[in-house]
């Protein structure tokens, strides 16, 4: 959440690669994050704030802000500084399948439409400067979310390494992926 990043905020910086953990939620972390980095080509937002796994009703409300907040407000307030800077870029938000969910996940069902519509909306209406994907995602093994989700359904769910990412941003990258969709092509994605 975003406690959890404010505790672990780092920066690495490797060549034309910038890797930063940022409150997302607030503009002026969005500023200084945008700052640091100079000018983008290609943005991967991966915010997700967890704690919203459980029946609608007995969810603690303080998470359900925390979350929405981070997952819609954060990706909605990196956009408009992208668009603010006059960036060309290629934005990929990392999602889960956008469909009906268990009633133990309807938030996230919520969370993806919201993003869906996000990326078409940029498409179509900043599609001259700005490539938006909706990257589904899978449970990522080492993603302290992940492990609550599997903690969460008391199951086995399968879980992938974040490798299995790099072939469609691969392709995001070299322009022969559409901005849009892109489905993950690996096994199940929740």
């Amino acid at each position: 959440g975003v406690e959890h990043v404010r505790k672990e905020r780092q920066r690495c910086d490797d060549g034309p690669l910038h890797i930063r953990a940022a409150d997302i939620t607030k503009t002026c972390d969005v500023e200084q994050l945008l700052d640091e980095a100079g000018p983008l080509g290609l943005v991967v937002l991966s915010a997700d704030a967890g704690g919203v796994f459980g029946e609608l009703s007995t969810l603690n409300p303080d998470h359900v802000q925390n979350f929405l907040n981070t997952k819609i407000l954060g990706s909605v307030n990196m956009v408009q500084e992208i668009i603010r800077r006059g960036y060309c870029a290629k934005l990929v938000f990392l999602c889960g399948k956008n469909s009906a969910k268990e009633k133990d996940y309807l938030l996230y069902g919520v969370a993806n439409a919201a993003m869906s519509s996000l990326v078409g909306n940029i498409n179509t209406h900043y599609g001259d400067t700005l490539q938006a994907y909706y990257l589904e995602t899978p449970p990522i093994a080492n993603s302290s979310i992940a492990l609550e989700h599997k903690g969460q359904l008391e199951k086995d769910i399968p879980m992938f390494p974040m490798s299995v990412l790099l072939e469609p941003l691969f392709k995001i990258i070299n322009g022969s992926i559409m901005p849009g969709f892109v489905p993950f092509a690996g096994g199940p994605v929740q």
